[in-house]
């Protein structure tokens, strides 16, 4: 696997673990705040580990 399909599959898993601690919606917010109208398949791999950042930051940041 390429560096990019290792963080679109980590993506994938931190939007997985927002839905099953009913964070879905914030898990999956920054993409659409930070790159609207794209999917992470579009992004490379520097904007992924943002957007992945961003994401359990965003669900943390619920829990906290």
């Amino acid at each position: 696997m390429t560096n990019k399909q290792l963080l679109l599959q980590l993506y994938t898993e931190t939007v997985t673990l927002g839905r099953y601690i009913e964070l879905e919606e914030y898990a999956k917010y920054p993409l659409t705040a930070m790159h609207p109208n794209l999917t992470p398949e579009d992004l490379n791999e520097e904007e992924l580990i943002k957007l992945i950042t961003a994401s359990v930051t965003n669900m943390t940041g619920q829990v906290c």
